[in-house]
């Protein structure tokens, strides 16, 4: 998590996979303030590897949830 904003670093990956570069993200979440999208920026890079895996883990698990849920698979999550 980046500290008192309530976005963790994987959210700040997934925005940065999207495209979205540190400018874009402080416009979507106005709340965030340059210096912990930065730091957010900065610690998912120096551990892409670890929390892509982690993400791609994450979607995974998701996934199997949806095809036990008929309402997760109708919402398009």
């Amino acid at each position: 998590m980046l500290k008192g904003t309530g976005m963790s670093v994987h959210q700040i990956a997934v925005l940065l996979t999207e495209g979205l570069d540190a400018e874009a993200i402080r416009h979507e979440y106005p709340h965030l303030d340059r210096l912990r999208i930065q730091a957010g920026i900065t610690f998912y890079l120096a551990n892409q590897e670890r929390i892509d895996r982690e993400i791609e883990d994450e979607e995974r698990e998701y996934r199997e949830a949806a095809a036990q849920q008929p309402l997760l698979r109708q919402s398009g999550h």
